[in-house]
């Protein structure tokens, strides 16, 4: 029988425990270990998911041309999912060859 050292919160001595010699016989997986230390203290975690929602992350809010001098005409709202999903709806069903 192996004997382990105990120690309190101050990490002073309070005892000892006796462990089966089958436990320190075993070879010691460093990665194996390191994987549940990381999971155990992830379960501890409260975790606060969150996903950003449509309006969130259809189009980017940035001015895309500037004010006065590019000869482009002007884009109108850039919240373009429905472009795509159309496209992506005349390819699936029509067999349209998308424009971009």
């Amino acid at each position: 029988m192996a004997k382990l050292k105990t120690v309190d919160q101050k990490n002073k001595a309070s005892g000892n425990v006796e462990i089966d010699d089958s436990i320190t016989d075993t070879p010691y997986h460093k990665h194996v270990v390191s994987e549940v230390v990381r999971q155990f203290l992830a379960s501890k975690q409260q975790g606060t998911h969150s996903t950003k929602n449509r309006s969130e992350v259809a189009y980017s809010t940035r001015k895309l041309y500037r004010q006065k001098g590019p000869a482009v005409p002007g884009q109108g709202v850039q919240n373009r999912l429905y472009v795509v999903m159309a496209e992506q709806f005349l390819v699936r069903n029509f067999v349209v060859t998308p424009s971009d």
